[in-house]
């Protein structure tokens, strides 16, 4: 059985593109134990980081040779359709086809059905395509707010603290407004 390793998205980049790595069998043992055949699972936390195919970091991400993969967010991806297909290609590759594929058979008739003028066959074209994408993505995505997590955190208390500004705050903030704005 093998340990974890916590590594950051740069850090991850830096080691498998070997910079400022002198040593060739070093370079060789990053390859080995980070790329291919790389960890046996790659968790990736904050993972909308990924949501740039053409990004250094999503490149050197996709490189990993490990097939159980697991992305976390929080940010919404609801409303980009292009960030979304990177995010699943990574965890699935391919499953929702090119990017060129998925565009024509979902992005596009989405984007259509949602416009202002759209007709009533747009919109119904546009709901088909939402819930077929929506089950191909059952095995795979899923989605939970923020509720999922409330009986594991404590409560949350907010403070108002109001704080004197000192007399060069405030000899600053009177120089901005009468001559900045």
């Amino acid at each position: 059985m093998g340990g974890i390793m916590i590594i950051g998205y740069e850090m991850y980049r830096n080691l498998t593109q070997g910079r400022n790595i002198k040593s060739k069998k070093l370079k060789e043992t990053f390859q080995k134990t980070l790329v291919d055949p790389g960890p046996d699972m790659v968790i990736c936390d904050e993972g909308h980081i990924l949501k740039n195919e053409a990004s250094a970091v999503s490149k050197a991400m996709n490189s990993i040779r490990t097939r159980r993969r697991i992305v976390l967010t929080g940010t919404p991806l609801q409303n980009n359709l292009v960030e979304y297909h990177c995010m699943v290609n990574f965890i699935k590759e391919n499953l929702l086809g090119s990017i060129k594929e998925f565009r024509n058979r979902f992005i596009n008739p989405i984007q259509n059905g949602q416009c202002a003028d759209s007709t009533l066959h747009d919109v119904r074209i546009m709901k088909k395509r939402a819930h077929i994408l929506y089950e191909m993505l059952a095995g795979c995505v899923q989605r939970k707010d923020y509720t999922a997590l409330t009986k594991f955190l404590p409560p949350k208390h907010e403070y108002v603290l109001s704080i004197r500004v000192t007399p060069i705050q405030c000899k600053l903030y009177r120089y901005y407004l009468e001559h900045f704005t």
